[in-house]
């Protein structure tokens, strides 16, 4: 039979651990102890691995390439870039909000390594950044 206090520690660490799916072992310990319950990492790794609770994590060999995909040479090796304007690089990512997702595109010269230019959009269509001022 199970004591209480192991129960209300579970209960705690499985709502830790949905508030905080990255956490592992230690860090649960670390956040129980903010919370008031004192308890050691061996125990918490017990009563996780009871609960079947594993902390997300990334996988191993995320950027294997593969081989029906070709590779491109990379242009820029060996060259020096010596003055502004010479090289510019482009890049294009996400902003997650509260509502949903934004997207950033910028334009930055790789000398001064300052953005030249940059755009927000709702949608990645290649017209929506082109019309924006």
């Amino acid at each position: 039979m199970e004591r209480i206090e192991d129960i209300q520690e579970k209960m705690k660490i499985k709502e830790l651990f949905l508030k905080y799916p990255f956490y592992g072992y230690r860090k649960q310990v670390l956040a129980l102890e903010r919370e008031g319950i004192f308890s050691t990492s061996k125990r918490v790794r017990r009563l996780m691995h009871e609960l079947g609770l594993k902390a997300l994590s990334p996988k191993q060999m995320t950027s294997t390439p593969r081989k029906e995909n070709p590779v491109y040479p990379y242009l820029l090796k060996g060259k020096r870039i010596r003055y502004p304007n010479q090289v510019w690089a482009t890049d294009i990512t996400y902003l997650k909000l509260e509502v949903g997702f934004v997207y950033l595109v910028a334009i930055m010269d790789l000398y001064s390594r300052k953005v030249l230019s940059w755009r927000l959009s709702l949608s990645m269509d290649a017209e929506t950044f082109a019309l924006m001022p």
